[in-house]
Order: C-alpha cells, then structure tokens, then sequence
C-alpha cells in the first residue's frame, strides 16, 4: 500500500493522524528511540514525516501489551511445572 493509499484509508475509516510529541507521549519513548526503531522495522513508520496513524500507534500499543501477557503467561507455566 502506498502512500496516497493510507492516506485516504485513514480518511475513509476517519482515523487521526498524530504528530510525533503525542507518539512519543503515548508510548513512552523519545524522539531518537522512535526513529532508531523505525529504522529497525520495529516501530510503525509515519505516513507523513512527523505523521502517523492513530491507529498504527494503538496497534503497537496492543501488541507490546500481548507479548507482555504472553512472557508472563509463559513464565507462571514454567513456575507451575517446576
């Protein structure tokens, strides 16, 4: 998906584009971490320099918080077998 794509899938599914100070306020990590992350391809890239989809954020929100809850899950599976 391109660009002009996301673009206008976030207008037909009216999701809000935010700016880098309320990504970086709603994941907890400063702007350097954002970008070094990015780079990685293990954060969501802006569809706009300094623009990402509200809901792209949410979903990395999501995710982090499933890993989390399956690494405890897993760890009281370990405790409960030793």
């Amino acid at each position: 998906m391109d660009k002009i794509e996301m673009l206008d899938q976030a207008v037909q599914n009216k999701d809000r584009l935010i700016g880098l100070a309320e990504v970086s306020n709603r994941v907890g990590k400063g702007r350097s971490t954002i970008y070094e992350r990015i780079k990685n391809k293990t954060f969501p890239a802006p569809v706009e320099p300094g623009l990402w989809l509200e809901s792209e954020i949410d979903q990395y929100i999501d995710d982090l918080r499933r890993a989390r809850d399956l690494k405890i899950a897993a760890n009281d599976e370990d405790a409960q077998a030793a």
